[in-house]
């Protein structure tokens, strides 16, 4: 887990948009198929939003994975209306070279 510092503990809050929390990267991770609009009436049937959210949750799982396996370190937290912020370090600069290396060929 990256140990990534609260934003509370700096000591303005304009002190936070001057920082990136020493991370390398933020990956916002969107949910969708959620079975709602955007005025939240029914858009599908339940069937089919267990489905998507089921999807969804899958394909968050591998990105987690894949993240993990090039060793880069990852944190979650929510983000605003069904996101998760996916905050990842590598944990060296040479780490990450080689992981863009190795997923360009």
């Amino acid at each position: 887990m990256v140990g990534i510092p609260n934003a509370a503990s700096h000591q303005s809050a304009g002190n936070a948009l001057h920082t990136n929390f020493n991370v390398d990267y933020v990956i916002c991770y969107r949910f969708s198929g959620t079975g709602t609009d955007f005025c939240g009436s029914s858009a599908t049937t339940a069937a089919n939003t267990v489905t998507d959210i089921q999807e969804s949750i899958a394909n968050f799982q591998n990105l987690i994975r894949a993240l993990a396996e090039v060793q880069l370190e990852t944190q979650v937290r929510n983000g605003d209306n069904l996101s998760l912020l996916v905050f990842v370090k590598a944990g060296s600069e040479q780490r990450l070279s080689n992981a863009v290396y190795k997923s360009r060929y």
